[in-house]
């Protein structure tokens, strides 16, 4: 058996590179306070934004952002569920973001 064969994941031992079908990996929930990274692209209001980054690479993110709340945006003509979040670089502005573009990066109390 090669040493590339074994993995750890939470004290467990696994024989193989992939995680057997019944385990659940442990999952980060975005709540309150969580810190969060968000593609700039995605982010809204876009002119805060467009300023801020006049033209940003593709797949630039934007990391630490304090999540502040959750709710339902109209984004793109549809009713979306959306992250607000505060940005340290955006002079006290709330951003939003569509939750399919988010990471979490550390979790929330709440």
């Amino acid at each position: 058996m090669s040493p590339n064969s074994i993995l750890i994941v939470n004290n467990q031992v696994f024989l193989h590179k992939k995680y057997p079908k019944n385990y659940d990996m442990p999952k980060k929930t975005i709540g309150i306070g969580a810190i969060i990274l968000a593609l700039v692209q995605m982010l809204h209001p876009s002119a805060i934004i467009q300023e801020k980054y006049p033209n940003p690479q593709q797949g630039h993110r934007l990391q630490n952002l304090l999540v502040v709340g959750r709710e339902m945006r109209r984004i793109n003509t549809q009713d979306q569920m959306a992250m607000i979040m505060h940005c340290d670089d955006c002079e006290g502005e709330l951003l939003y973001c569509v939750e399919k573009f988010v990471r979490t990066e550390h979790i929330g109390p709440a």
